[in-house]
């Protein structure tokens, strides 16, 4: 199976964040993941990260496509195709 950066899901937290739960909670229920690797990155752990992502999290890094939550399936599916 080739990987393309569409098969690679990154979604950016924070620890204690009811959101960034919500998100993860919404996004492994999604059959359009089956197959799809999904990594959660917290932002306090790299500066840059946290400058860029700290008010926005929970964000969705599928490619180069940045979802911010409250995402939707039909956004997901854009973004996968």
């Amino acid at each position: 199976m080739v990987r393309t950066r569409e098969s690679f899901l990154e979604l950016l937290v924070t620890a204690s964040c009811g959101r960034c739960d919500d998100a993860l909670d919404w996004l492994l229920s999604m059959p359009e993941l089956a197959g799809r690797t999904l990594v959660t990155r917290d932002v306090v752990d790299d500066d840059t990260l946290l400058d860029r992502y700290g008010e926005r999290v929970p964000v969705l890094r599928v490619g180069r496509a940045e979802l911010d939550w409250p995402f939707d399936a039909e956004t997901l599916r854009q973004a996968l195709s």
